[in-house]
């Protein structure tokens, strides 16, 4: 009984930390989701849909360009031909809808001839039609937040495939008015712009850069961005990836089918490559002997993890929605703030991964050294995250086709960025050169063991117990001083969504700050406390932790709520005033 008790205590306090954990709200954990947060949906007044009809008022800038004109002559030779190609066909097909009507019976040899050249003329640029249709148009429900105009992409695809039109399916983003109000005549509300993603069939051999200046000069609209699908020949750093990958695949189901028809103990190496073994330990819900007093972190940690991705789906899908306005309204309503606000449990993992670090090794007998402790959670994280991050910059981009495919940026961040993000420094360098929306939390990671661990480790087996202590509670005391003053400098955003979207200008502080290792220290030196101080007290604050566990227990569940809920408060407040 005396041990369920202690137990029940233990669990308690540790309910009590992981709560407490949500006070600094200051985790932000898909560190990129508020640059691809839609605005929120309104009517749309204005827009020239893609149609026959236009093609014949622009007939002239059309012929122009079929003709070489001046803009031609700055972009390559190869994409020249080819846009020559598509406003020649596009002339022709014009001319033929534009063509006087043929003689009658009067002229017959005329009346043979004219029809014989307008029937050419279709048959030559008929395929036009279908590249026409293949372009994006705008579709119902624009007011609910369907701005995806994706066009038809096979379309496109059968084009290239017959020979009629070397070309290739991408997105054009752009900023439409959302009213044709002038913003001298209501200077109060403006005209914010909406983001349309229109699907359109361009020229394969133009670059991005080319692309994009065509389309500006057509359009007659800046900016649009241009983001198309990848060329299908894979790069050679791509095809050693996948190599590798089949390799390790092939070595994992090779050792597990052998270990399970021979059961033959083979070297300790290939234990790591053991499906059987693996499923065991991540099955068991016993711990060694050793290691049996916090057996609710774990459970915390899953826990903690699970409502994260939940959080992070919400944020994630957001930009993918046909119907935004109908999920934004659904985000406005009370209950769904507890699957909205669970980013700020980044944090939480933070806190309990250094405090579970710092019990094991501080009790492990005999003692470790420091460089071993490095080594060994390197070799746990490090291999299969540089797999990932070489992943998505070289292999990700090829692995599917479709209308969608290519509006992610991850790879071709990843690709740019891939060496700083492998080594754990892109925090350091800005949100900018982050590859994987959660990958600074990695880096962050490693950043704390090497330089705030193993410092302390250090310096407590020297005799420095003291004076680890007051640096722990001044520096938990600065990073949150520090973070409130910079939230209220910049006016961060007290939470993600329902919030109005952040304009890059505004973002780029709030996300620089965030990921450095000075914003965020104030978890990882709370789980370094409970870790070296705190569980020293235990038995002699035993009678105290009983007595006040109850009461602890509400004031978290009050906190947690108001945590969860505070926020949500605030924003609804500011949207009445």
């Amino acid at each position: 009984m005396q041990l369920f008790e202690e137990y029940l205590n233990i669990r308690r306090l540790f309910l009590f930390a992981f709560l407490l954990l949500y006070i600094p709200s200051n985790s932000y954990c898909c560190l990129l989701c508020p640059l691809h947060i839609p605005a929120r949906p309104k009517p749309l007044d204005q827009f020239r849909v893609p149609s026959i009809q236009k093609l014949i008022r622009t007939s002239e800038t059309i012929e122009w360009l079929c003709q070489n004109g001046s803009r031609l002559s700055t972009i390559s030779p190869e994409c020249r031909s080819e846009v020559a190609h598509l406003f020649c066909s596009l002339t022709g097909f014009v001319a033929s809808l534009k063509a006087e009507e043929c003689p009658g019976q009067e002229n017959k040899e005329q009346c043979v001839k004219c029809r014989k050249e307008n029937e050419r003329l279709y048959n030559v640029n008929k395929w036009i039609m279908t590249w026409v249709d293949s372009v994006g148009k705008m579709p119902s429900g624009i007011s609910d937040g369907n701005y995806h105009w994706l066009g038809d992409y096979e379309q496109c695809q059968r084009l290239k495939s017959q020979g009629l039109f070397n070309g290739r399916y991408c997105l054009l983003e752009f900023h439409v008015p959302g009213a044709v109000i002038r913003p001298e005549q209501c200077p109060e509300k403006g005209t914010d712009p909406l983001e349309v993603v229109l699907g359109i069939c361009l020229p394969a051999n133009c670059s991005t850069e080319e692309t994009q200046g065509l389309v500006e000069y057509v359009a007659e609209h800046h900016p649009i961005q241009v983001n198309c699908q990848p060329p299908g020949q894979w790069p050679l750093v791509g095809i050693i990836l996948v190599g590798i990958l089949l390799l390790w695949l092939s070595v994992l189901l090779f050792v597990s089918a052998f270990r399970w028809f021979h059961h033959l103990q083979f070297p300790p190496i290939f234990d790591a490559f053991c499906l059987q073994i693996h499923l065991r330990h991540s099955l068991r819900t016993t711990q060694p002997k050793d290691n049996q007093r916090f057996q609710s972190i774990h459970g915390i940690q899953v826990i903690a993890a699970s409502l994260l991705v939940l959080g992070q789906a919400q944020v994630l899908v957001l930009p993918y929605l046909e119907n935004t306005g109908h999920h934004y309204a659904l985000l406005e309503k009370w209950p769904a703030q507890i699957a909205l606000n669970p980013t700020l449990l980044a944090d939480t993992l933070l806190a309990l991964d250094l405090f579970q670090l710092a019990v094991n090794e501080s009790k492990r007998r005999p003692k470790r050294s420091l460089i071993q402790i490095v080594w060994r959670r390197f070799l746990r994280i490090w291999p299969i995250y540089a797999l990932i991050t070489l992943s998505m910059a070289f292999v990700f981009a090829h692995l599917g086709e479709g209308p969608m495919w290519s509006r992610t940026d991850i790879a071709k961040r990843c690709s740019n960025n891939w060496p700083e993000n492998i080594f754990f420094i892109q925090n350091l360098l800005g949100y900018s050169h982050t590859c994987l929306n959660f990958g600074h939390l990695i880096s962050l990671e490693a950043q704390f063991i090497l330089f705030l661990f193993l410092p302390i480790f250090y310096l407590i087996s020297n005799g420095y117990k003291r004076s680890i202590l007051i640096l722990l509670i001044s520096g938990l005391i600065l990073s949150n001083l520090l973070f409130l003053f910079f939230g209220f400098l910049f006016k961060f955003p007290p939470t993600l969504i329902p919030h109005l979207r952040m304009e890059i200008e505004d973002f780029a502080p709030f996300a620089n700050f965030l990921i450095t290792p000075f914003a965020r220290a104030s978890s990882p030196i709370i789980g370094l406390l409970f870790a070296l101080f705190l569980l020293q007290k235990w038995d002699e604050w035993q009678h105290l932790v009983k007595a006040l566990s109850l009461i602890g227990l509400l004031t978290t569940l009050f906190l947690m709520m108001f945590i969860l809920w505070a926020p949500f408060g605030y924003l609804m407040i500011q949207l009445f005033l």
